[in-house]
């Protein structure tokens, strides 16, 4: 653990969001809060629509960070840090979240939740301790591609449950055989 000495901290850690990048992480931190609370309300729509928003402000707040060079360093290891964070919820917690609500929280629901956990929490993990390689490439895939993937199968699953558990009579879903 580091240690840093009072006098070179900010006296409040609120003043650490006057940049830019670390705004744009904790915003997208909280759309992915928002995701998973209409998850678990059952409004699929809103919460596939507020973890995309999170991955596009994590796409953002990485290339403003890339390019902001006179940023202070402890801004960006403090941006770094929130990322990690704000990714493991988004692309993480929220894709577990999801799965088990969908699968009406059985425990095949359960594992599968589990497994995705896991996983985005073991890469994460992996690369906050060996990033990239040499030439810049980044072993295995991003986890924030989870939640694309993830959104495309769940909307897909979401729609055929919806068929399934539509009433016969209801002309939208069901073929009329006269």
């Amino acid at each position: 653990m580091r240690t840093t000495p009072v006098a070179s901290r900010p006296k409040l850690m609120i003043q650490l969001l006057a940049d830019v990048p670390n705004l744009i992480t904790l915003i997208g931190f909280c759309l992915a809060l928002l995701a998973i609370f209409f998850a678990l309300q059952h409004k699929f729509e809103l919460a596939f629509i507020s973890v995309l928003w999170a991955v596009v402000a994590d796409w953002i707040d990485g290339w403003l960070a890339a390019r902001a060079k006179a940023r202070p360093k402890e801004r960006g290891e403090l941006g770094a840090n929130m990322d990690c964070f704000a990714d493991l919820i988004s692309s993480g917690i929220f894709p577990a979240v999801l799965l088990m609500t969908i699968g009406n929280f059985r425990t095949t629901a359960a594992v599968a939740a589990l497994f995705v956990a896991s996983a985005g929490i073991l890469r994460l993990s992996y690369f906050n301790v060996y990033g990239a390689t040499e030439n810049g490439k980044i072993v295995g895939l991003p986890i924030p591609h989870n939640i694309l993937v993830l959104t495309v199968l769940s909307a897909a699953a979401l729609h055929h449950r919806r068929e399934l558990l539509s009433h016969p009579s209801d002309d939208q879903h069901w073929p009329r055989y006269t």
